[in-house]
């Protein structure tokens, strides 16, 4: 070997103990940080879609929309699983 890495080998060797405890110190500021931005980003998420489906449709006047919804297909649809059953 030479004699530049026999030297950069004994000062690892001399602070190989500061050398670990920087890279878990490191690794587990990573880690930390990446659920945090996990947490922020489903939070967000969750946020616009619960935003999202209770916020009333509005019309151009100002006034609250009603929600209207046609069952008629799915009626249709149970009622002919129950003729098949009978």
């Amino acid at each position: 070997m030479s004699q530049k890495k026999v030297e950069q080998y004994k000062e690892f060797k001399k602070n190989r103990e500061k050398i670990y405890a920087k890279q878990k110190r490191t690794q587990k500021l990573q880690v930390i940080l990446a659920a945090v931005l996990a947490v922020l980003v489903i939070g967000w998420f969750g946020y616009s879609i619960y935003n999202s489906a209770t916020r009333p449709a509005v019309t151009e006047d100002g006034a609250v929309q009603p929600v209207e919804m046609d069952f008629a297909d799915y009626t249709e649809y149970l009622d002919s699983l129950q003729q098949g059953y009978q």
